[in-house]
């Protein structure tokens, strides 16, 4: 069963002040995560090409402060964005999670094969008022790390896809790569998600069996947890199927992410991933069930982001634009 009701919601709020209505929104609809295979598996990523197209406000801004600081000379940072990002990625084993903002003035085949991918998957079906209100620049996102490297649980608001591709490598020296060095690794993430009915019970059970009083939000699984997550997820089945998923992403693979779901990404071999938000609008109210159910209540801080999808004021605008047709 792909649809599930998690529960009819009431939001008693006054979005028009012509009409002074309260809206009754539609039940949540419970989305499953799934994997699109395959998309574009040869396509691997040059690193040096894909950093040089880049904006060198993104590349700076996809590291931490204090890791370009620990790491590199501030005059190297500025000066020589491209290799400082190379460096901190390749050599010092950093994260690179940054807004996939194209450098105008330097062309990069990779950035160009990664827009023509992400070009042909669905966009931001919004309503008319929601154009003024989105910053495109804020909705696609690269990230970049070596295995065992990702990032801990968190939430979309809205619905979300990522694909993965394998990075590139050269030979050092003049050693022969053997073949089977050349093949691409089988996998290269695993994610984990958690169904939206059972947040709290999962809060709980990292905080009280797995020992993090922080709760889910940020909790990044290591293999020592495996085995009990399999086995809170067969405890907790939500239409016949486990509450806890983890699914494997290889080269090429579009991860389809649902509003909702928390879920956490470990890089298995190092490799590149692009990840971009979209609105359907017929989901607007699932998107404030999350955002008042899910995300305010278990994601706080930097485990969760501000509204840069504008789905409170794209909603705000869509219901009154229809009061105004109704009038």
């Amino acid at each position: 069963m792909q649809n599930a009701v998690l529960r009819n919601t009431e939001l008693s709020i006054c979005y028009c002040s012509r009409c002074r209505a309260s809206l009754a929104v539609v039940a949540f609809q419970v989305i499953w995560p799934t994997v699109i295979h395959s998309v574009k598996p040869s396509l691997q990523v040059d690193l040096q090409d894909l950093l040089r197209g880049i904006s060198h406000a993104s590349l700076q801004a996809g590291f931490g402060e204090s890791d370009i600081r620990d790491h590199v000379h501030d005059d190297q940072a500025h000066s020589k964005p491209v290799a400082t990002a190379l460096e901190l990625v390749q050599k010092r084993g950093l994260y690179f999670r940054g807004n996939f903002q194209i450098n105008p003035s330097s062309p990069s085949h990779t950035c160009a094969s990664l827009l023509q991918v992400k070009g042909l998957r669905p966009g931001n079906e919004v309503c008319e008022e929601a154009h003024n209100l989105l910053d495109p620049m804020r909705t696609s996102l690269l990230l970049l790390g070596k295995a065992k490297l990702g990032t801990g649980f968190h939430v979309d608001r809205t619905q979300a896809e990522n694909i993965a591709f394998s990075v590139a490598t050269k030979p050092q020296g003049k050693a022969k790569t053997s073949k089977a060095s050349s093949q691409q690794p089988s996998m290269l993430a695993r994610w984990w998600f958690v169904h939206p009915y059972m947040t709290a019970l999962f809060d709980q059970f990292v905080t009280n069996d797995l020992g993090r009083p922080e709760g889910i939000a940020g909790f990044k699984p290591n293999v020592e947890h495996f085995d009990a997550m399999y086995a809170f997820g067969d405890r907790h089945m939500v239409d016949g199927r486990s509450s806890v998923l983890a699914i494997l992403q290889g080269p090429g693979d579009i991860m389809q992410v649902p509003p909702g779901w928390p879920h956490a990404v470990t890089n298995l071999e190092f490799c590149c991933k692009l990840a971009w938000d979209y609105i359907n609008t017929s989901h607007l109210s699932t998107y404030m069930v999350v955002r008042r159910d899910v995300a305010s209540k278990f994601f706080v801080g930097e485990n969760t982001a501000d509204d840069y999808m504008a789905v409170a004021p794209i909603l705000n605008a869509a219901i009154i634009r229809a009061c105004r047709q109704l009038q």
